[in-house]
């Protein structure tokens, strides 16, 4: 899948890359790309939609937090999760690349 916007108007970092990796000593294999915010960020961040798509999740999620997920028409989806509080953009939304689905 190729971005057309970056998921958040803060400076990035990669918190989990591709491939193999180990939590809570059981070895997985992660399918995607974290992406997150710089840690020495603090004030509030905009998180935006990296590509035009349908918002078909808006939930709490007990280890995730509030989550959005939006389906791609490429078949791919990207999952944001950890906002500060609901998203605004409800299932069935459309949203265009760079469009602000909710807040860090």
């Amino acid at each position: 899948m190729k971005f057309e916007s970056l998921p958040v108007n803060a400076p990035l970092r990669i918190t989990s890359g591709y491939g193999e990796r180990t939590i809570d000593g059981k070895k997985e294999f992660h399918k995607g790309v974290d992406l997150g915010r710089n840690k020495e960020v603090n004030e509030v961040a905009a998180i935006l939609a990296v590509k035009d798509g349908t918002v078909i999740r808006n939930v709490w999620n007990n280890a995730r937090g509030w989550l959005v997920v939006v389906e791609h028409a490429d078949e791919y989806t990207t999952l944001y999760q950890h906002l500060r509080e609901a998203s605004p953009k409800n299932p069935g939304t459309k949203v265009r690349a760079g469009e602000v689905i909710g807040v860090m």
